[in-house]
């Protein structure tokens, strides 16, 4: 009986292992994010969709529904903390292996990039965020402090979805991930042949 118990605790503590102490994983292509942003009294609505994931990174069109497809349009975010239009110079080696040791998110890990704007990255405590998805786990984040360049602002990265799910910046101004859909397709690398991806094409190679 004594063992019976035992047994029993040991899986329920392994079925609460957080998302957050496992490795980094990208979402899907063909994942549809709905964005909620406020600057000052304005509220826009965004729909994002995912059209290349790699190990490390995904390549996603930040508004669907006004993309020119030039390589400017298209947003590159690595480890799921660190994001940058295609049309400017990649992070070298060592600034990814660095955005990628910070997992799993654990409070106090901490990254650094070193390539184009200089940003860093420290993972604080966790925080919960209302959205819509199918996914157990979606709104679980974790805080993690960033400066880019000179912006400070502060994300909630989702570790079971593999991106941010929040971003409030030091002036007050915030989005929010209102909903987010998993893949029926997607795009593939040779779908998105024809696209201009500036720097993120050397993803590809």
């Amino acid at each position: 009986m004594v063992r019976a118990l035992i047994l029993l605790v040991m899986s329920i503590a392994s079925a609460q292992v957080s998302a957050a102490q496992q490795g980094f994983q990208s979402p899907q292509p063909g994942t549809m994010i709905t964005w909620k942003y406020e600057f000052g009294d304005q509220t826009y609505i965004r729909l994002n969709e995912v059209v290349i994931s790699g190990e490390d990174f995904i390549i996603y069109d930040p508004d669907i529904q006004r993309s020119s497809g030039e390589a400017a349009d298209y947003i590159v975010e690595f480890s799921g903390v660190h994001s940058q239009s295609c049309d400017q110079p990649l992070p070298g080696d060592e600034d990814r292996a660095a955005l990628s040791a910070i997992w799993p998110l654990i409070p106090g890990a901490s990254a650094s990039v070193r390539t184009g704007v200089n940003s860093a990255y420290s993972v604080a405590e966790p925080v919960k965020v209302e959205l819509i998805s199918n996914i157990e786990g979606a709104g679980d984040a974790l805080s993690v402090q960033t400066a880019y360049g000179e912006a400070e602002m502060t994300l909630a990265v989702s570790p079971v979805l593999g991106m941010p799910v929040q971003v409030v910046w030091a002036s007050g101004d915030k989005g929010q991930v209102l909903e987010v859909i998993e893949p029926q397709g997607g795009l593939s690398p040779t779908d998105m042949a024809g696209q201009d991806l500036g720097y993120c094409s050397e993803l590809l190679e």
